[in-house]
């Protein structure tokens, strides 16, 4: 009989605690990431990179845990192999342009 609430901890390898804990504090890391962006977004001073800084981190802990790479996770990586060539070749025509674009820290 199929345990609906091991089936998916279990494709991933993990018991049903384990990704419990996992997600809840991915869950949690999401709200204060959240509460941050919007702490930044009525005081733009404030909190620059926190929830660039989650995201980012978040992302990174996510991928690691990834039994196996997944084509939307390719697809991110193919989206920032485009960015890094477009820095790059702004740059290179522009060498004194900040990197500290308007977006940069969103």
């Amino acid at each position: 009989m199929k345990n609906v609430f091991t089936e998916h901890p279990h494709s991933l390898g993990e018991s049903y605690f384990q990704h419990f804990f996992f997600a809840l504090k991915f869950g949690s890391t999401m709200v204060v990431g959240g509460l941050a962006c919007i702490v930044h977004a009525i005081f733009p001073f404030f909190c620059k990179k926190t929830g660039s800084n989650f995201l980012l981190k978040m992302t990174n802990d996510f991928v690691c845990r990834m039994p196996v790479v997944e084509e939307r996770v390719m697809m991110l990586a193919r989206s920032i192999d485009q960015k890094k060539v477009q820095t790059q070749k702004k740059s290179e025509t522009n060498p004194t342009a900040s990197d500290d674009t308007p977006n940069a820290n969103h």
